[in-house]
């Protein structure tokens, strides 16, 4: 082989292992997701979107079902028959075999709003079905909120704890450090070892709800457990106070499960003027064309084929039917006094939790202001005291208690933010409404 060959035959291997080299490094670069992509991503895979896109593609075949109605309906129809055996009295008229071949053609005429309410109720049942997915979305959006929420909350913890870790670390170099000069006990040596051992099981505890939490977020976002997921978005800095009657009118009139009570009403009515055209005559128009004939063999034959054509018009009413129609009347009027009170029990329930939810969301806001001043309070203690424990003005249990009260005060913030951005999820959620862009 020449070597001007095997050089390129070299760069072209190489330039393959490069390239294989640069997709694994691709596949394993991390997903950074916010909070709105997270929600796009959930939408995307959810199976309860594509339910309930699924509902309204069949409310719309309904919708054309009943609306086939008022069109006329064709209908054909081929008849072979063998009589084996009839009375005398009717050889003059009867063969052994018949054959039959036709067309009907009918069209109802008035039906006395049989019709059109079905129509109505069919058109009404695709708003409900687009409302309901409305509700799907919205609890797939609140979801994936408090999904990621709670993997920022269990990442900043963890960065908490561990960060608490090194400051016992720092603290026993501390003590290493006073040590040498002959200010320290064996009993605080002790004791500040069994202080930074106390501590792993809180860091690997942080750690393992930090991983349950992004497992839990990667399934509602549709990604592998084994991609990495970096989170863009952390808790808001700031946070503005809600008025709580115009998110009262909100939920009103924009909260998907009342529109699709009051929805579902409008619907009611439909079955009850159904119901009752029920009892009413339907009037429809006929036309028939028949061609048929009978013979002495199983092949009827042409010459005894022949034409018949009826037309005209058909009235059918309804005389009795058991009580079958009344008692279907008076379960479509009891449907409807049902949603009406289901629509009234929704809205107080609504209305209630979205007025709990305004007065936490406030007193969080109030409580996060404390819980700031609190840690820059106890963080410039922890500080103070560090040099003093390294002067040997404190002791070792002073300084291990203003590590834990700094520490403790921080997640205590932290968990106040988690309680201030879930509950305005729940508000945007009851609200039907985005509150903070």
């Amino acid at each position: 082989m020449k070597r001007g060959t095997r050089i390129i035959i070299l760069v072209a291997l190489l330039c393959f292992v490069g390239t294989i080299v640069v997709l694994h490094g691709y596949s394993q670069e991390a997903l950074h997701v916010s909070i709105e992509e997270a929600i796009t991503l959930a939408l995307r895979t959810s199976e309860d979107v594509q339910i309930a896109t699924n509902e309204i593609d069949k409310m719309r075949y309904r919708y054309k079902e009943a609306r086939s109605t008022i069109y006329p309906h064709i209908e054909g129809e081929i008849t072979w028959a063998h009589y084996p055996e009839y009375p005398p009295a009717a050889a003059a008229t009867t063969k052994d075999y018949s054959l039959g071949t036709g067309v009907t053609v009918s069209q109802v005429l008035w039906a006395f709003g049989r019709v059109s309410s079905a129509i109505r109720m069919a058109d009404k049942y695709i708003a409900i079905s687009r409302l309901n997915k409305d509700i799907a979305r919205q609890e797939i959006v609140y979801n994936t909120k408090l999904s990621y929420y709670s993997a920022v909350l269990a990442e900043r913890t963890l960065s908490i704890v561990m960060e608490s870790y090194e400051n016992a670390r720092k603290n026993k170099r501390l003590l290493e450090k006073r040590t040498s000069s002959g200010r320290s006990s064996k009993a605080d040596n002790i004791k500040m070892a069994a202080d930074i051992a106390s501590r792993v099981p809180e860091v690997n505890n942080a750690r393992a709800t930090f991983n349950s939490a992004m497992r839990t977020l990667k399934i509602i976002i549709g990604v592998e457990e084994t991609a990495p997921v970096t989170l863009t978005d952390d808790f808001l800095a700031h946070y503005r106070m809600f008025e709580k009657g115009p998110l009262e009118e909100s939920l009103r009139e924009n909260e998907p499960t009342l529109q699709a009570l009051r929805k579902q009403i409008e619907a009611d009515k439909d079955v009850i003027k159904l119901r009752r055209a029920n009892f009413l005559p339907t009037i429809s128009a006929f036309a028939t064309w028949d061609y048929k004939g009978i013979g002495d063999t199983y092949e009827v034959r042409r010459e005894n084929l022949d034409h018949y054509v009826v037309a005209g018009l058909k009235v059918s009413v309804p005389i009795w039917a058991g009580g079958e129609k009344i008692a279907q009347l008076n379960q479509a009027k009891i449907d409807k006094e049902n949603d009406i009170l289901q629509l009234q029990k929704t809205t107080k329930e609504l209305g209630l939790k979205l007025e709990n939810a305004v007065s936490e969301y406030h007193a969080y806001i109030d409580t996060l202001e404390a819980n700031r001043q609190a840690v820059e309070l106890v963080q410039e203690s922890f500080k103070m005291i560090q040099d003093l424990f390294e002067s040997g003005q404190v002791t070792l249990a002073d300084l291990n208690d203003a590590e834990l009260q700094l520490t403790n005060q921080r997640l205590s913030m932290m968990l106040t933010l988690y309680n201030i951005n879930t509950t305005a999820a729940e508000i945007e959620k009851l609200a039907a409404k985005e509150l903070r862009k």
